[in-house]
């Protein structure tokens, strides 16, 4: 597979362990959200009753940004409960099958990882939706209201500028998905383990044209906890590292046209790949992701293209072959 070559840690990995909030974190941060939205969205729809002062916000907009807030709560309860939920049933598969990690570290998918469009776009649409929601009410009253002054001026600019680069970061993943389609990292077995060999093959190649090289990188990322005081920071480390470079003449590309609208929303994996295959090293870096710190294992593949540049990030299950008498991860 081309090329070989190692590199250093890099400082831009974004940390497993900060991906997410807790169960218990999702309930303490919501509840402030929600119970704040119901109250504004109650004054705003007239139910609770308030003093005017005079010059206050349409009704509608008081509505609307409690029912935001409103919104925001709700959905950190909602991820809380499936949490608490999946967290259950883990723990029920975990002290049956205690040296099987696999089977509750991470809803696996034992055919393989896939990198598609259309969760991301998704989240990226629900994300705009809130930035564009939330900056709504401090630009009415910057700039609408007659009351704005300079300072609140600026922060309804910032809060616009935010929202702009949302949505321009939504229309650039949906042209990468129009233009890729999802992508594909098909196991040849399940689980990986440490010491022997990954060997999958990565579908989804066929519309890559114009590059001059591929890499494939696989990655052991360690997430590391520091704290000084009341202050806790949280990082990540790439442990292990090795890179691959591929030229166009090894890969199966260029035969597909773009993706389309509808195959951006397929989830039917292509049946051509190509053959990644690695040697996992030996040692105590095991998969780790229902605990923190986190360590994580990730297959990553990018190629410079004209215009959108394709990358795809693929979680990968790598544990140490359990020796029957000490639980994989403690």
């Amino acid at each position: 597979m081309g090329r070989n070559g190692k590199t250093g840690a890099q400082a831009s990995l974004q940390p497993y362990s900060m991906a997410a909030f807790s169960a218990a974190g999702s309930l303490l941060f919501g509840t402030p959200f929600l119970l704040m939205g119901l109250f504004v969205l109650g004054v705003g729809l007239g139910v609770v009753p308030v003093e005017s002062s005079g010059g206050d916000a349409p009704m509608a907009v008081i509505a609307g940004i409690g029912g935001l807030f409103a919104l925001v709560g709700a959905a950190f309860w909602v991820s809380a409960g499936k949490r608490f939920y999946r967290q259950a049933r883990w723990n029920a598969v975990r002290r049956s099958r205690p040296f099987e990690p696999w089977a509750w570290d991470h809803a696996w998918d034992p055919a393989g990882a896939r990198h598609g469009a259309t969760f991301g776009l998704f989240r990226g649409l629900v994300a705009c939706i809130g930035a564009t929601a939330f900056a709504a009410p401090f630009h009415w009253w910057a700039f609408h209201s007659g009351e704005g002054v300079v300072p609140v001026m600026a922060v309804a600019a910032f809060l616009d500028l935010l929202a702009l680069l949302c949505w321009g970061g939504l229309v650039y993943a949906l042209g990468r998905g129009l233009k890729y389609g999802g992508s594909f990292l098909r196991y040849r077995v399940f689980p990986f383990f440490l010491g022997e060999r990954l060997d999958a093959d990565l579908e989804g190649l066929d519309r890559l044209r114009g590059f001059r090289t591929l890499t494939v990188t696989l990655r052991c990322v360690q997430d590391r906890v520091t704290r000084q005081g009341k202050s806790t920071q949280v990082d990540a480390v790439a442990v292990h590292e090795e890179t691959r470079e591929l030229s166009p003449d090894e890969l199966p590309v260029g035969r597909g046209g773009g993706a389309g609208v509808f195959k951006l929303f397929r989830f039917a994996p292509r049946a051509e790949g190509l053959p990644v295959s690695f040697q996992l090293p030996s040692g105590d870096l095991e998969t780790v992701l229902s605990a923190s710190p986190a360590r994580r294992w990730e297959v990553v593949v990018r190629a410079e293209t004209p215009g959108i540049d394709y990358e795809a990030v693929f979680l990968v299950p790598v544990y140490r072959r359990p020796d029957g008498a000490t639980p994989a991860i403690p």
